[in-house]
């Protein structure tokens, strides 16, 4: 599958948008924190489960999606790695 943003514009205004709330792209999980998500200045943006009800690991991987799904619609391309 395969995720295309046909049209630049949508992404330049989806950046702006973001920029006008004080979020600058890329977006970056944390390395500490489990599901915490920082902008490109570091600052947090978003935690996913604060509450804690589920596993480290589906928190973490959560994060690592919307942050690839939040990146990529902002007009960053995905590293593949092995």
């Amino acid at each position: 599958m395969q995720l295309r943003v046909s049209n630049p514009q949508v992404s330049d205004e989806f950046v702006a948008l973001l920029a006008a709330q004080d979020v600058k792209l890329p977006l970056r999980v944390c390395d500490e924190d489990v599901g915490v998500v920082f902008d490109a200045d570091g600052r947090d943006v978003l935690t996913i489960d604060s509450n804690g009800e589920r596993p480290d690991a589906q928190a973490g991987m959560i994060a690592q999606w919307i942050v690839l799904a939040v990146n990529t619609c902002g007009g960053f391309q995905a590293d593949r790695r092995s």
